[in-house]
């Protein structure tokens, strides 16, 4: 099966989500924030001057780190690649570009006064609410 790009994505949903939100709202943000453009940074800091918002970023693991050294077999839909991981400068570098978009989508929520809270695929949900809802109160 060929995997095809999402045709509504988080600008998309932002933009409705602006349009929709009375002022004063709580709002969260549950994404992994792929594809975030200037148009939905613009939507987020229009949303942020009257409403209360948090951002949680969901990753999975292996966007953190490769899998343990060995080939893999990987695919983006349409063609079919060898991954060796046990290179170190490559599993280095992997980590460094995960971290640095925390690190750039941290840094543009933080003036609008958006917390970024991370939460792996791995973590239980319901713990992170609960300490994002006592931190509000």
């Amino acid at each position: 099966r060929q995997l095809s790009p999402a045709q509504d994505g988080i600008d998309q949903a932002l933009e409705e989500l602006r349009r929709i939100t009375r002022p004063g709202s709580n709002i969260f943000i549950i994404s992994d924030f792929q594809g975030l453009s200037e148009e939905g940074i613009k939507h987020l800091h229009l949303l942020s001057k009257h409403n209360d918002i948090s951002a949680v970023r969901v990753y999975d693991p292996l966007e953190q780190d490769l899998p343990a050294n060995g080939y893999y077999s990987i695919t983006n839909g349409e063609q079919r690649f060898a991954l060796y991981t046990g290179d170190h400068k490559l599993r280095r570098r992997y980590r460094q570009i995960f971290q640095e978009k925390g690190e750039t989508l941290g840094k543009l929520l933080g003036p609008m006064g958006i917390p970024l809270i991370p939460l792996s695929t791995l973590d239980s949900p319901l713990y992170y609410f609960r300490q994002l809802l006592g931190a509000k109160r």
